[in-house]
Formats: structure tokens, sequence, C-alpha cells
């Protein structure tokens, strides 16, 4: 499910787009930090789904999709493939340096 507003009978989707349009539309109370760093650690954290929890369950939706397929497969060419295949958790970016 996505995260809908209706507002003037207009429909915004998605969390951060929704959550700059009410900041934009009705300034108070404010949504974000004052402060330009902490606004920049909350950007951050409006990432990470799309960063890390996305790649996720692209991971674990195609495990699943294909599961049959992997396993009529010799088990050298299962290690193979998912040897070339990224580490979601592993490749995520650090933010939090950024802001430290």
């Amino acid at each position: 499910m996505v995260p809908t507003l209706v507002d003037q009978d207009v429909p915004i989707i998605e969390s951060t787009v929704i959550s700059e349009y009410l900041e934009d539309t009705y300034p108070e109370p404010r949504l974000r930090p004052k402060n330009t760093l902490q606004r920049a650690a909350m950007r951050l954290w409006t990432l990470r789904p799309t960063w890390g929890l996305h790649r996720a369950c692209g991971v674990t939706s195609f495990a699943i999709a294909f599961r049959h397929q992997m396993l009529a497969l010799p088990q050298e060419e299962i290690e193979r493939q998912i040897s070339e295949k990224p580490d979601p958790v592993q490749d995520f970016p650090d933010g939090d340096r950024l802001i430290s």
C-alpha cells in the first residue's frame, strides 16, 4: 500500500512527498527540523527504505519466485549465481557518517 493524502481534491502519494507538501502548504507546526544538519539527517532516514528495505524485499521476492528453478540447478551453479548477487546489507550506504 502507498500512503495517500487528498488535499483540495488532489491525491498526493508517497510519504516523503506528502511530508514536504504538508510542510510547504501548512508550515505550522513544523514537520522538519530548523537545523540544516538535522534536516540532512532526516532526508537520509527517508531514503533508507529505498536503499535497504526495497532491495532486501527484492532479494526475498526473487528467492521465493525462483526457488524451484534454483533448486533444480547443480550446487556449484547455485553458489556461482549467489556469489554474483549484491549484498543489500553490505552495499547499504552509511548515511550516518555524513552527519557525524
